[in-house]
């Protein structure tokens, strides 16, 4: 015996062939109305089964047929509105949106190419490997005295940079052939810190090369952070007192961002706590300093405590009053690099050793960098 199935006008045909008299069937549809005709040889299914009906279950919430997602694996998920290009993570209590790591909104790949320098503080020595992109000549990171990582304070495991308050330890950022030229255009130099206590001065991060004004500096003055920036190196032109005491004993996030349209501001733990407008070039030079600045007048300014996830960007990572804090370690930079460079040039990203092959091309090489 063979069956043909005819769908029409919602109606499901079953035809029997073969058969001199036709006897009732059993047709077992779900959610289906069966109606037998044998003396028309045939039986008659109707679909009435449609949407799902009743209430949800599992990570779904109401009643169909527009239940809506209450959890994601078990776990609620937030009714707050995302703004653009904010991502869903996990905030320890709820999925919830959130800018990406990095603060601000902006894309997150657009902020990790732009990272000059990067440095966990996840080695020791000089293993601090600098985790940005960028042309040689390599922005290695050098020091004076004695400087190591911690593991027993960190903002992120494994380690941090122990900062001993020695005026004669300090870590910097090789800038001498110049590659970051902050000028007029944004920027953003940004760390997490602890202070185990504070100095006159204690600096955070600082631009110089031999001697006072040469860059832009985040310094606490008597716990008060404080931007100083030079537009020519002769001295401070642009002065930010915040008013704003760091927390002492626990662990901060800090940066000075210039928008590139003439605003320099502060922000720690969240918020804008400073801002100038008016600013014109911001002049640097040489050395970037980390938790030490051996060219303060009255002599080298040091912080007592630790500082981990050093980031130094040519944009904006941080507008308007307030940002998210990064809730992870900035992301490690990643391609692509100019495609402008002459073939055989160098350059580093992430740590890794690449060369340009010519017509926008680069060959990375597996092999750790500093």
């Amino acid at each position: 015996m063979s069956l043909l199935d005819q769908l029409l006008g919602g109606y499901v045909y079953v035809a029997e062939s073969g058969v001199v008299a036709p006897t009732e069937k059993t047709l077992n549809f779900v959610g289906a109305t069966v109606a037998d005709d044998p003396g028309n040889s045939r039986t008659t299914v109707t679909i009435t089964g449609g949407a799902p009906s009743g209430a949800a279950s599992g990570d779904l919430s109401g009643t169909y047929p527009a239940p809506t997602v209450a959890q994601l694996q078990g776990q609620p998920v937030s009714a707050a509105a995302p703004a653009s290009a904010d991502v869903l993570t996990w905030s320890g209590s709820a999925w919830a949106p959130a800018a990406p790591a990095g603060g601000g909104g902006a894309s997150l790949i657009s902020t990790i190419q732009s990272t000059q320098y990067l440095c966990h503080f996840d080695g020791s020595g000089a293993t601090f490997v600098n985790n940005g992109i960028y042309i040689a000549p390599k922005l290695l990171t050098g020091f004076i005295g004695t400087v190591t990582q911690t593991t027993t304070n960190y903002k992120f495991a494994p380690a941090s940079l122990l900062c001993d308050g020695n005026s004669a330890n300090g870590l910097y950022v090789d800038n001498s052939a110049g590659y970051i030229v902050l000028g007029s255009a944004a920027w953003t130099w940004e760390c997490w810190v602890y202070v185990n206590s504070v100095g006159p001065y204690d600096s955070i991060i600082a631009g110089s090369n031999t001697s006072d004004y040469q860059g832009p500096i985040l310094i606490l003055n008597g716990g008060v952070v404080y931007v100083y920036a030079s537009a020519s190196g002769s001295n401070w032109n642009y002065t930010i007192n915040t008013g704003y005491t760091l927390p002492v004993g626990q662990w901060n996030h800090v940066a000075m961002v210039a928008d590139g349209a003439g605003n320099l501001s502060a922000y720690a733990n969240g918020s804008r706590i400073g801002t100038l407008g008016g600013v014109g070039n911001v002049f640097c030079s040489g050395k970037i300093w980390v938790g030490h600045y051996p060219y303060f007048p009255g002599g080298a300014r040091t912080t007592d405590g630790y500082i981990d996830d050093v980031r130094l960007s040519n944009i904006a990572q941080y507008s308007g009053a307030s940002y998210t804090l990064p809730s992870a370690p900035f992301a490690n930079a990643i391609g692509p690099f100019p495609t402008g460079a002459a073939a055989g040039s160098l350059g580093y990203a992430a740590g890794i050793f690449c060369t340009c092959l010519g017509s926008g091309n680069w060959q990375c090489n597996l092999q750790a960098g500093v």
